[in-house]
């Protein structure tokens, strides 16, 4: 299942692994990609979160819900995305859109998944505005343990597509920033760095 909409108390006392259809236990693992109006810093400290996109990585069924947000467009997001005006979206970004997004993928309260993402720190500290506090692997810093890799991400292209291209040979698109699309990529990546078992795709 794959949605993209254009617009209690647990009991566990660690993450509990699930049984997937080769009869393997694993962790469920989440991968995870946010969009803002901006980045926070010292000045700047109420941008918003304008889009969630999750993806089930053993599966790839994800989903991308837009909120719509108090600040217009980004610049960043009329040049690269093609938005114009307001954030597409029913409501605000919360907790509980947050809780429905995993729940469209079959994500229930108490799973509690593994979460990775590319280049995460801001997207932590964004959700932990919004009372959200979960830890995200960073898949960014994985690929950077690896010295056949390191020299190119610091001084090359660290950006989620430099990897993309360092890890298969292939040059990724590059329009994927506000569609699921982009954690199909992601998901590549992960793949590649955490399983060593790369995935069949179009690209």
């Amino acid at each position: 299942m794959r949605r993209e909409d254009g617009e209690g108390d647990s009991r566990s006392t660690a993450p509990q692994p699930i049984v997937f259809e080769d009869g393997k236990q694993r962790m469920r693992t989440i991968l995870i990609d946010l969009e803002f109006t901006g980045l926070d810093n010292t000045f700047v400290r109420d941008n918003e979160i304008v889009q969630v996109k999750l993806m089930d990585a053993d599966t790839g069924d994800g989903t991308c819900l837009n909120c719509k947000a108090n600040k217009p467009v980004s610049v960043y997001h009329r040049v690269h995305c093609g938005l114009d005006g307001d954030y597409p979206g029913e409501s605000l970004f919360s907790a509980e859109v947050f809780a429905k997004a995993l729940e469209e993928i079959g994500v229930k309260p108490d799973d509690e998944p593994e979460y990775f993402g590319y280049s995460v720190s801001t997207d932590q500290a964004m959700l932990k505005k919004y009372g959200v506090d979960i830890e995200i692997i960073d898949l960014q810093d994985r690929i950077r343990l690896n010295p056949k890799y390191e020299r190119e991400l610091a001084v090359g292209c660290s950006s989620m597509e430099g990897a993309y291209f360092l890890l298969t040979g292939r040059v990724p698109p590059l329009d994927t920033h506000f569609v699921l699309a982009e954690l199909d990529l992601v998901r590549e990546i992960y793949h590649e760095v955490v399983l060593s078992s790369p995935i069949a795709t179009t690209y």
